[in-house]
C-alpha cells in the first residue's frame, strides 16, 4: 500500500504550490510534475542542498529551486480577510517587489510585516515571515 504525501514545491523568487505524491517518488519526478527546470538553480529539500536526486520521504515538506543567494526564505503574503499564499523570496527583496511577486496592489490597504506597519515600501523585507494587506478602516490594528 502506497503512502501519499503533500509536498510544497517552488522557485526562489516565486510562488510555492502543493503537490500530492507517493512516498518514494523521485525528487526529479516531482520537479517535472511541478513543471520546473533545475537549470541555473540549486535544489534544496527541506533546506538541505540536494542535486535533484533521492526520493520523497514521509518527512519531506519543501522542495525549493533557489539561485545561490544568501538570505532566501519563505514569506507568507496575503490580504485580510482573504487568502494567504507562500512565496520564496530573499531578504533583499523590497516590500513593493514582494507585493508585485504576489500579484497584489497596496492601493487602499495598510501593509503590515509581522504585525508592524510598513512605512517604506522600498525597504528590504529582511527576515519577515508574514506580509498582510489590511483594509484602511478604523479598528484594524
Amino acid at each position: 500500500m502506497s503512502v501519499t504525501k503533500t509536498v510544497r514545491v517552488g522557485t526562489m523568487p516565486g510562488r510555492i504550490n502543493e503537490f500530492a505524491v507517493e512516498v518514494g517518488t523521485p525528487i526529479s519526478d516531482v520537479l517535472v510534475l511541478a513543471e520546473l527546470s533545475t537549470e541555473g538553480y540549486e535544489v534544496k529539500v527541506d533546506g538541505a542542498v540536494n542535486n535533484g536526486t533521492g526520493v520523497v520521504t514521509e518527512s519531506t515538506n519543501l522542495i525549493l529551486l533557489a539561485r545561490q543567494v544568501k538570505g532566501n526564505s519563505v514569506v507568507r503574503i496575503g490580504t485580510m480577510p482573504g487568502r494567504i499564499n507562500e512565496f520564496a523570496l530573499d531578504g533583499t527583496t523590497t516590500f513593493a517587489q514582494a507585493l508585485a511577486t504576489a500579484e497584489l496592489s497596496a492601493d487602499g490597504y495598510e501593509i503590515k510585516a509581522d504585525g508592524s506597519v510598513v512605512a517604506d515600501m522600498d525597504a528590504p523585507i529582511g527576515s519577515t515571515n508574514l506580509i498582510l494587506l489590511a483594509k484602511q478602516v478604523k479598528g484594524n490594528k
